[in-house]
């Protein structure tokens, strides 16, 4: 076994500890502190730092170690490599470890990168299944404005095309409502677009694509939920509660089911949206939009640091994993 093998093996077992770190916090994220959160914005800038968890973890701890392995050629550190013996797994790009890492090892740390590699298939496999559902309506829109009116059999409204976002609303459902009540529909599919809700639900998606697929299914209702919530304050400063849950039940009713992706005005929990509107408002969020920001650079580096500033423990603790 090289030595250029086991640093490689070395720093693939850092990532993999690390990704489950991530996953774990991201579960008591979910779990512990989102659904406590009552205002829909402060749980969306919550959730994406609950899905970025197990992405930029592995990539912080990396990055540490990798920067001290880089320090000792350049003459950073002092070089204390030799000072191991030749057992001794050494995180430096200079001095590789003479180890004979024992096959079941291997073996194992293989399966464990399939893992991530098997759940960013799974999640293209998803997107590319909703980009065919959505391919018959695409190809019946008209051309020409943000809002889009087709001939459609299911009455649907919805926000579709992540980077050219446009509204698509069926004639069938506006000739089943009254013109105020078209004006609800169209202002909680406008409020999707001034916030850019497809996009960002875009990037969200492809933070969830190295999450376990619980936890992703989990933090993907979730932030689907309040988006919509969102959507739905939005419209209710305008019209008020009333007006805007009665039309959103109006719509449910006729919108019974939706076969394809995008933000639909009837997404997401419903009855738990139709019973937040009715309740009216909730206390706004005192805590300041950067706290969310701050935590996730506190994680990053409050567990990164240590293993820089403990590297050589690091590497006793890895030569004790990976040597036969």
């Amino acid at each position: 076994m090289t030595g250029a093998w086991a640093l490689c093996m070395m720093f693939l077992t850092v990532a993999v500890a690390a990704w489950s770190v991530g996953v774990l916090l991201s579960t008591a994220a979910q779990r512990l502190l989102i659904p406590t959160l009552g205002v829909p914005q402060a749980r969306l800038r919550w959730m994406a730092v609950s899905a970025a968890l197990p992405c930029l973890l592995p990539a912080a701890w990396v990055a540490a170690l990798g920067l001290i392995a880089l320090s000792k050629p350049a003459g950073w550190l002092d070089d204390h490599c030799q000072s191991h013996g030749g057992v001794h797994a050494h995180l430096c790009f200079e001095h590789f470890p003479d180890l004979m890492i024992a096959p079941l090892v291997v073996v194992l740390l293989g399966l464990l990168l399939l893992v991530p590699i098997s759940l960013i298939a799974r999640s293209i496999g998803a997107a590319l299944q909703r980009r065919r559902r959505l391919r018959s309506l695409l190809s019946l829109l008209p051309s020409g404005g943000l809002i889009r009116r087709i001939d459609f059999g299911q009455p649907l409204a919805l926000v579709a095309r992540p980077f050219k976002p446009v509204v698509v609303i069926s004639r069938s459902l506006l000739d089943g409502l009254g013109r105020r009540e078209r004006r609800v529909v169209l202002a909680h599919e406008a409020a999707h677009l001034r916030q850019k809700d497809l996009f960002k639900t875009a990037l969200f998606e492809t933070l969830l694509a190295l999450h376990w697929p619980p936890s992703a299914s989990r933090l993907r209702a979730l932030w689907h939920q309040a988006i919509e919530e969102r959507a739905d304050d939005c419209v209710a400063r305008q019209f008020g509660t009333l007006d805007t849950a009665s039309v959103l039940i109006k719509v449910v009713r006729q919108q019974r089911s939706l076969a394809f992706g995008g933000l639909s005005v009837s997404g997401a929990g419903v009855t738990r949206r139709i019973e937040r509107l009715i309740e009216g408002p909730e206390p706004t969020d005192s805590r300041p939009p950067s706290l969310a920001g701050w935590a996730l650079l506190a994680v990053l580096l409050g567990t990164a640091w240590p293993l820089a500033a403990e590297h050589h423990a690091v590497e006793t603790f890895l030569s004790r994993i990976l040597s036969g």
